[in-house]
């Protein structure tokens, strides 16, 4: 339970949560007073809420967390053996076959990780150069629309619903407003359109990862707004391609976990 000058606040109290020490997925600080902890144990935890905090009436306040530690378990890693890899739903060749298709998933998303690291340097790029003036309508309408994200997201999670300040996402949605209106000149000004051919080869790539690729083609191909999301995505990576394309880039040999975790690790 949790408590704010020893009143109980809402949204601070949950029961039976599952929680891994090292995920973050805490407050700061929260996790760290747990490390050690016992089956049963009682604790008191003291924390601060960051001043972004979404829940206003929270941001930056310091709380109380009465908790008790119910079970602790500790994950055992497997043995790495060709049962392993049947097991893993690995029909034929093994544990070599396992490790292949681990090769090929990672390969697949430092790609994309790549891609959208890319992307964001590009966009970060664009937005320096101030180019346009946005309408204040569109920015109160991108608002409108996190907002209503922002409380979707707490109703899948089963978070107690909470009034939302828009402010706090007026910077967010002036610059979608603003990359959209840049990136859709860009691709009228350079007539830019998604060839079949790489449409098809976007499809494929987001079905790869799946059981059951040629399911998920068939998936994205039965439904025109379907696929038109798939081509709206591409048409935007081809933009970032031709801003790419025109620039001094420099490659920088880097870490599989420095890409998928960036701020994480070291470079």
């Amino acid at each position: 339970m949790g408590t704010l000058d020893g009143e109980e606040f809402q949204g601070g109290t949950a029961t039976e949560v599952p929680l891994e020490l090292g995920s973050q997925r805490m407050i700061p600080g929260f996790e760290e007073q747990l490390v050690g902890a016992k089956a049963g144990q009682k604790l008191t935890l003291d924390v601060t809420f960051p001043e972004d905090y979404h829940a206003k009436d929270l941001a930056g306040k310091a709380v109380k967390f009465a908790t008790t530690v119910l079970k602790v378990e500790e994950r055992l890693l497997p043995e790495l053996t060709d049962e392993f890899a049947v097991e893993f739903g690995v029909k034929e060749g093994g544990l070599n076959a396992l490790k292949q298709q681990v090769r090929e998933n990672m390969q697949r998303e430092s790609e994309q990780a790549i891609t959208t690291r890319i992307k964001e340097q590009v966009f970060d790029g664009l937005m320096g150069l101030e180019l346009l003036d946005i309408p204040k309508a569109l920015v109160d309408s991108e608002i409108e629309v996190l907002v209503k994200q922002r409380q979707q997201d707490m109703q899948q999670y089963g978070a107690p619903a909470q009034d939302i300040d828009p402010t706090q996402f007026e910077t967010q949605a002036r610059r979608r407003v603003s990359l959209g209106l840049i990136l859709a000149e860009m691709i009228k000004e350079n007539d830019i359109t998604v060839p079949p051919t790489r449409l098809r080869e976007a499809v494929e790539k987001m079905a790869a990862s799946y059981e059951h690729p040629e399911e998920v083609v068939k998936y994205y191909y039965g439904d025109k707004e379907r696929l038109k999301e798939v081509e709206n995505v591409t048409l935007e990576e081809m933009a970032v391609e031709r801003v790419v394309s025109q620039a001094n880039v420099n490659d920088k040999n880097t870490s599989f976990d420095a890409v998928m975790n960036p701020g994480q690790t070291a470079d």
